[in-house]
């Protein structure tokens, strides 16, 4: 939906004030100009009377209920498998629909773990890259596309295919052999909130294993290493939310690495410290991997010219590696 017509059904009139016609704007950015979700949006504002700035903050807080609002007389509508009256489609009644057309039995629910885990990844360009240099699939919802282990490309895309035939993604051929996937961002959002909360860490986990991977192996092209980081932004976006096994730590070594030679030292500071802290913890502070850690943030507070910070560092390193030696 143009932003223009989407401002139209959730202002009621030219006459607002400037602070509202942001939260209008802001409104829009959240829904990704998706009309069905404005709609959703316009029904849960009128029957709340709130105010628009109101609801940017309400929709942080409630966002699954705004998604399954329908007012009493709405233009979504369709007779559905077992129901004698017309249904009130909602974004969410929508799309767990076609998540049910995705197969039968055990392929629908092996597609909708591959698609839950794209979710995790920045929407806007998932490349297959990103799964099919990963050496290790075994414990992945892609494993399925792994065939004595080859990466099997055709039935990749038969998947993909199908769930852009549901309108549940997009994916676009970079190449004969790349494919990149994007989701709109509110289906992505959506994947997210419907899986079952003890179930987030472990595609979480998943998503982090493949990053740690195709990090390492994507060389130096800017726009692949730009791809890599939204992807690293998305990822770190969710990671505190949960306790994270022994394997986030390992790494966040990788995903240090990668921020300091993109220039993200605020961020690689960050993950180094929380290697170091895990390390320390699990290790002890004269283990070789927490010495190599310290040593990494001497080397990053070095380039950032904080030459007291790298000496501390230095000299903590030095002297863990003597008393073992």
């Amino acid at each position: 939906m143009e932003k223009k017509e989407g401002l139209q059904l959730l202002l009621p009139s030219s006459g607002v004030d400037t602070d509202e016609l942001d939260a209008a704007e802001q409104i829009l950015s959240l829904l990704g100009n998706l009309p069905l979700a404005i709609d959703q949006a316009r029904a849960y504002i009128s029957k709340r009377q709130l105010r628009l700035r109101a609801f940017v903050t309400e929709y942080e807080r409630r966002k699954q209920s705004v998604m399954q609002e329908t007012p009493r007389f709405w233009q979504y509508r369709r007779m559905l498998p077992d129901k004698e009256k017309e249904t009130s489609l909602s974004l969410l009644t929508t799309w767990e629909m076609s998540l049910q057309l995705l197969g039968v039995d055990e392929d629908a629910a092996e597609l909708e773990k591959v698609i839950t885990l794209f979710a995790f990844f920045n929407p806007v360009n998932i490349g297959k890259r990103v799964f099919s240099n990963d050496d290790n699939l075994t414990t992945s919802p892609m494993s399925i596309f792994q065939d004595d282990g080859h990466w099997n490309h055709l039935k990749f895309e038969d998947a993909v295919v199908k769930m852009q035939e549901l309108s549940l993604l997009q994916f676009s051929h970079c190449n004969e052999d790349e494919i990149t996937v994007s989701l709109h961002s509110m289906v992505s959002e959506w994947l997210r909130i419907r899986l079952d909360k003890s179930l987030q860490p472990t595609f979480l986990n998943a998503a982090i294993s493949h990053l740690e991977s195709y990090l390492g192996s994507i060389g130096n092209s800017y726009k692949t290493r730009q791809e890599g980081q939204a992807h690293l932004d998305t990822i770190w976006g969710s990671v505190e939310s949960f306790k994270l096994g022994d394997h986030f730590f390992e790494a966040c070594i990788t995903f240090g690495n990668f921020y300091r030679d993109q220039g993200r030292h605020k961020e690689a500071e960050m993950m180094y410290n929380c290697a170091l802290a895990d390390y320390e913890k699990a290790w002890g502070p004269e283990h070789t991997s927490t010495l190599d850690t310290v040593n990494n943030l001497g080397m990053l507070y070095r380039h950032q010219g904080r030459h007291n910070d790298a000496e501390m560092m230095y000299n903590r390193a030095l002297a863990g590696k003597e008393k073992a030696w």
